[in-house]
This record gives C-alpha cells, sequence and structure tokens, in this order.
C-alpha cells in the first residue's frame, strides 16, 4: 500500500486445461495395494474427475480481462464452479470438522 500497488486476489477452481492429464495412473501407480489405493480412487472420482469437467478457460481468461480494466475492481475474485462446495464450505465449519468431512469422503479415517 505504501507504494500504491493495488494487489487483486483470483482465485480460479477447476478449469479443463492439461493439468489434469499430468495425475498418476489410476490404474498404475506407487498406490495400488497399499491402504491409500481406495482413497486415490476415490480422490479421481471426486476432484480428477471433476476437474476434467471444469470450466473452459475462456471463463477465466475473459473475467480476468474484466477485473483487469475495472478502474477499481474488488480485492477477491472467486471464480469456480458451485462455490459454495468449491471455496465457501470450507471457510464455513471449523477445520477439523472439514477435514473430517473430507477424510470421511475419500476414506481416511480409522476403521
Amino acid at each position: 500500500m505504501i507504494y500504491g500497488v493495488d494487489v487483486i486476489l483470483i482465485e480460479p477452481g477447476p478449469f479443463k486445461t492439461a493439468i489434469w492429464d499430468k495425475t498418476p495412473d489410476i490404474d498404475d501407480n506407487d498406490f495400488i495395494g497399499s491402504d491409500y489405493e481406495l482413497s486415490l480412487k476415490k480422490f479421481y472420482k471426486y476432484v480428477i474427475e471433476i476437474g476434467r469437467k471444469g470450466w473452459n478457460p475462456d471463463i477465466i481468461g475473459n473475467r480476468v480481462k474484466t477485473i483487469l480494466q475495472n478502474p477499481k475492481p474488488s480485492a477477491r475474485h472467486i471464480i469456480t464452479p458451485n462455490r459454495f462446495l468449491n471455496y465457501s464450505l470450507s471457510g464455513i465449519l471449523p477445520t477439523r470438522i472439514y477435514d473430517k468431512l473430507i477424510a470421511k469422503k475419500l476414506n481416511l479415517l480409522k476403521n
């Protein structure tokens, strides 16, 4: 602020990009046969597959352009499908409860 720099935070959610192709193969990876095999398969279902079906990158590009062209933009921009689940819920719930929900969904809780 003392130098007059206006910082703007842009937080994108899942978008269709090549990054989703860089994940380990679900059927051929170091976790097969380990305690994490089922969790990794669930992670793929809930994160990787959703990411691959994410929004088109043009959406974020157009939003960034609009933000940069605004003479007085907001300080924070969350650009994500299903904002409540992908962003807001983690800020509403206490961290330990949110972590347990995620762990339960991914089969990472002790039996």
